[in-house]
């Protein structure tokens, strides 16, 4: 039987109409602001010191968010590598993935318990503690973003071919040679791509940044874009901090899409049939750089159980949770089908776009030739 129509050519304008509704809501809000604030963007506030205060804020937390996130997933990223043997490997890897899409609300919760006015930690922090402001923020973004910044870093790692292994080993080089002359090579070409990805995520932080902001000195251009709506309902200005934020994130979000790629949900996959040997030392340290980072993901977790023992019999039938729960299992697993199947159709007319086939792998490029 002879289709009017190729599957192939069907598969690509559905493609194209998948693009055009993933793109269409952001167009659709931008269109609806100009539209009712007749098109005026509030220009004076660009020169407001207000304004001023509140990018500098954003740059900086989402700054040293993503410098704190890499500096602390490195060491677990490399005792992963070279301790292939631990126990519970692979759960912490499964945990980094967990860590990465939790609810923020469900780790606010946790890290005031711990650290908040009357948490757990606060004694050994001392009076001058507080949890509300940049410490906060930064604590929080760290706890969401560390995680994807170590599966990253530690699959780059996998990536180091085993003859590199063999003759650091054979040239006797220190840690630091092997640092310099191995490592170093094998992460650097995705290490501003992973950078300027969490700082995107940081700086379009919303529901941490309004929990633990504490104030006006700690708001960013997201929550400032949400207080002109919610109390102000100052669209000129709404508009002006939303393209502004637009232009920063899509500017440094199109150069991580131009100039590098980073793969980080792959499985471990990677078989190393050559080890490199450390130091004892080093292995100390490393297995301690393990622990803490399974104290540091766990404790936030580990804190929201004893308010759920604290609940009685009457207290869990009074909290109606039944149908919320229905609901946010129902929701969840249409966005999830929903997204899977607009990333299929986006896929396809790259697979058979026939200036980009030959920029695929070959058994991917032959996929793509067959179905044209």
């Amino acid at each position: 039987m002879r289709f009017p129509v190729s599957p192939g050519r069907l598969f690509g304008v559905l493609g194209y109409v998948a693009l055009l509704l993933v793109a269409l809501p952001t167009v659709l809000a931008f269109y609806a602001l100009i539209s009712f604030g007749g098109g005026g963007v509030a220009w004076g506030l660009l020169s407001d010191s207000y304004f001023h205060g509140i990018l500098y804020f954003s740059l900086k937390q989402a700054f040293f968010s993503a410098a704190l996130s890499l500096m602390l997933a490195w060491p677990v990223a490399r005792a992963l590598f070279y301790l292939p043997d631990l126990y519970g490997r692979r759960a912490l890897l499964a945990l980094c993935l967990l860590c990465f899409v939790l609810p923020t609300l469900i780790l606010i919760t946790g890290l005031v318990a711990l650290l908040g006015r009357s948490g757990w930690l606060v004694p050994l922090l001392g009076d001058e503690w507080n949890l509300y402001g940049l410490h906060g923020i930064l604590l929080a973004h760290v706890f969401l973003n560390m995680p994807f910044a170590v599966r990253a870093l530690f699959l780059q790692l996998q990536g180091i071919p085993d003859s590199s292994g063999r003759l650091a080993a054979q040239l006797k080089l220190s840690g630091w040679q092997r640092f310099a002359l191995i490592e170093w090579p094998a992460v650097k070409g995705r290490l501003l791509v992973l950078a300027g990805f969490i700082f995107v995520l940081c700086f379009n932080s919303f529901a941490v940044v309004l929990a633990l902001g504490g104030g006006p000195q700690a708001t960013t251009l997201e929550v400032a874009i949400y207080q002109s709506l919610k109390y102000e309902f100052n669209i000129p200005e709404a508009l002006t901090l939303a393209w502004v934020q637009l232009l920063i994130a899509g500017s440094l979000f199109f150069l991580m899409a131009k100039f590098g790629s980073m793969v980080w949900l792959s499985p471990d996959t990677a078989s190393r049939r050559f080890m490199p040997k450390i130091s004892k030392t080093t292995k100390a340290l490393l297995y301690l750089v393990y622990l803490s980072a399974w104290v540091f993901l766990l404790l936030p977790l580990l804190a929201l159980i004893p308010g759920l023992w604290a609940l009685d019999t009457e207290k869990w039938l009074g909290l109606n949770i039944f149908w919320p729960t229905v609901t946010t299992l129902f929701l969840g697993f249409f966005a999830a089908t929903l997204a899977l199947l607009l990333t299929y159709l986006l896929m396809w007319p790259i697979r058979v776009a026939p200036g980009l086939v030959t920029n695929l792998p070959v058994d991917v490029a032959d996929q793509g030739s067959s179905i044209k």
